[in-house]
């Protein structure tokens, strides 16, 4: 698959939950997409910096699947989610682009009809998105 999936993530202390939704998102987009690239552009305080690698470390030895980070410093205040996607982007190495935040928990189910919908957007690439939209039953 010719897909590399963006997730800019930054935690701080306010945004430290993040760290118990990276398992769950993680878990369900390699699983559904375990051919696609992942890669986090990772920002925030050291302390929570760490204990993120930990955790997707861990990730990828259980799960068997090669999930890349990118330290992303931040250049803005407040935080900018645009520029740390345009960094990861920077970094991917596939075609096709998935951006999805690490927050936003989807089935496995869910991830695993997107490669097929991407193929066909890419086939008719005139077509609307509410065309889109209509093909994929929502």
């Amino acid at each position: 698959m010719d897909l590399s999936v963006i997730y800019p993530v930054h935690i701080t202390f306010a945004t430290r939950y993040i760290l118990k939704r990276i398992t769950a998102c993680l878990t369900n987009t390699t699983q559904g997409m375990p051919h696609a690239e992942h890669v986090i552009a990772l920002s925030g305080k050291p302390r929570y910096i760490k204990q993120a690698k930990h955790i997707i470390k861990g990730l990828n030895q259980t799960l068997s699947t090669h999930i890349r980070v990118v330290d992303y410093d931040t250049p803005t205040t407040p935080y900018s989610p645009g520029i740390a996607r345009n960094f990861a982007v920077q970094h991917a190495t596939q075609n096709q682009l998935l951006f999805w935040d690490i927050d936003i928990l989807g089935s496995v189910q869910l991830y695993k009809a997107m490669p097929n919908h991407i193929a066909g957007i890419s086939k008719q690439p005139n077509q609307s998105i509410s065309q889109t939209i209509d093909t994929m039953g929502i």
